[in-house]
């Protein structure tokens, strides 16, 4: 059995939609040094993160604390909206708020194939792992170890951390943790 420690990436420069890739903001910054810092009690992790650059920044504090590299995982990134969209920001809101009530049947094949790309990503886990990825991500993940449908579960906010355990491919919750203070929602 493995430990999955779900870490969604801190506060952006810009919200989702608004740049090409933002790194992170200062309190970004300030959030993932605190999770870096959490983790460091789970002993030692695997640090695997998505390649947007807020992802990797915000996995490099814990990396360093690990003195691990931070290995890229392209499954777990950001979801992209359909070409054609113009406005990425409205097509997340749709799609993947919390209020939402759409499930994984409701969805385009583009979609399930990206929720079972990130699936297989987590599910291949054998070593104890901090995975630094996005909101969708963690959804996706929790929602499958609560063996639900939907496709907003829950509400990971900025640097939060979410536990699992994988065994034989199979995901259970374990618990999911506050993060430090407030930033912008996005």
């Amino acid at each position: 059995m493995a430990r999955l420690f779900l870490v969604r990436h801190g506060e952006p420069l810009d919200d989702w939609g608004g740049g090409a890739d933002p790194g992170l903001s200062r309190f970004g910054r300030n959030q993932v040094d605190h999770s870096a810092q959490r983790l460091v009690e789970f002993g030692p992790l695997k640090i695997v993160s998505s390649p947007a650059k807020r992802a990797q920044e915000s996995a490099d504090p814990a990396a360093k604390l690990q003195r691990q590299k931070v290995i890229l995982e392209p499954r777990i990134g950001e979801v992209q909206p359909p070409a054609g969209v113009s406005d990425a920001r409205a097509w997340m809101l749709e799609n993947f708020s919390s209020s939402s009530t759409k499930t994984w049947g409701d969805v385009d094949q583009r979609m399930r194939t990206y929720r079972d790309n990130v699936l297989a990503a987590v599910r291949g886990i054998e070593a104890d792992t901090a995975m630094f990825t996005h909101y969708v991500a963690i959804n996706i993940i929790v929602g499958a170890a609560l063996r639900v449908d939907d496709i907003a579960v829950c509400r990971p906010d900025f640097a939060s951390i979410t536990e699992l355990k994988v065994e034989k491919g199979d995901l259970r919750m374990v618990f999911y943790t506050d993060p430090l203070g407030e930033g912008r929602r996005g």
